[in-house]
């Protein structure tokens, strides 16, 4: 077990060696049934009912007398495990797969289903293909299929969370567009004084343009620098708010999760760099181009 899944290692309470009548239970769900370490849980399980439950070809049912009177099980809580995942930590108790069979009147070592952790979770759709041709009689669900909704739903919150933010920079470049041209008139006089002089149009138009430069490099560290500490504390944040506003920000039913995952990768934070700076040049380039056709004697005329 500790050579095939990763349950043990870094899910289950440190040093915990399971054994019959023992089950580990989500924090969770143990949360919600006010259950500690010791506590002993009493298992029914429906299908030792169905096996006196029999359909006749009329599709009449006949509920025969069962041969045994079975009790439910008494089992022991002897650990936590926290997957982070509601669908699991809600719902799903670990025991021993023997004890499991008796509760569920399965065979001895047998099981209703397998997880398969594969080492690349993105390339699924190879690996299902070889075993379907491999094992036909199976069937097999992959992550994402499983998950199909709740993708969609994140791919719908994420395609709108860019519409808003793109609308954000925009505002935020008109704002350093206004900012330069603002500088442009009131330093007019000045200039006026640098083209009568001999100053070249390109060299004044660079003097916004690194302005401009300068006011991106700026702005774009701080958020960089503020973004990736409101990830590092993104749960201890929501964990906040939810107890502000007196309900779950982040809620798990909805998004199956108990914590707000984050993943950031060096291409994706090159990349809001570089359009962050580019946006602040851009936006720089109007002014700097309107101080560059400035024409020296009416620049002196004007401020005069």
């Amino acid at each position: 077990e500790k050579e095939v899944t990763s349950i043990q290692r870094n899910y289950l309470t440190p040093g915990l060696v399971l054994k019959e009548k023992q089950i580990v239970i989500g924090t969770r769900l143990a949360e919600s049934l006010n259950l500690r370490i010791g506590d002993s849980v009493l298992i029914h399980s429906p299908a030792r009912l169905t096996e006196n439950i029999h359909w006749q070809d009329d599709g009449s049912v006949k509920i025969s007398e069962p041969d045994e009177f079975y009790l439910p099980e008494e089992v022991k809580v002897v650990g936590y495990y926290s997957m982070g995942v509601a669908d699991y930590d809600d719902n799903v108790i670990i025991m021993h797969l023997d004890q499991a069979a008796d509760i569920f009147g399965q065979n001895w070592g047998s099981a209703t289903s397998i997880q398969v952790a594969v080492p690349d979770p993105l390339a699924m759709d190879s690996l299902t293909r070889k075993l379907k041709a491999e094992f036909p009689f199976f069937n097999f669900v992959t992550w994402q299929e499983k998950n199909e909704l709740l993708f969609g739903t994140l791919k719908v919150e994420k395609n709108l969370m860019t519409f808003l933010m793109t609308f954000i920079v925009l505002v935020a470049s008109f704002s350093i567009a206004a900012t330069l041209i603002t500088v442009v008139v009131q330093k007019t006089r000045e200039i006026g004084v640098m083209k009568a002089v001999g100053m070249a149009p390109f060299c004044i138009a660079r003097i916004f343009l690194c302005q401009g430069a300068i006011i991106g490099v700026i702005g774009t560290s701080l958020g960089v620098a503020l973004g990736l500490t409101v990830m590092a504390c993104r749960n201890q944040i929501a964990d906040l708010l939810s107890f502000l506003m007196g309900h779950e920000v982040f809620p798990p039913e909805l998004y199956h999760l108990t914590r707000i995952p984050a993943f950031t990768t060096t291409a994706d934070l090159l990349l809001i760099i570089s359009l962050s700076l580019g946006i602040c040049i851009l936006a720089a380039l109007v002014p700097a181009v309107y101080a560059a056709a400035m024409q020296p004697a009416n620049a002196l005329q004007e401020e005069n």
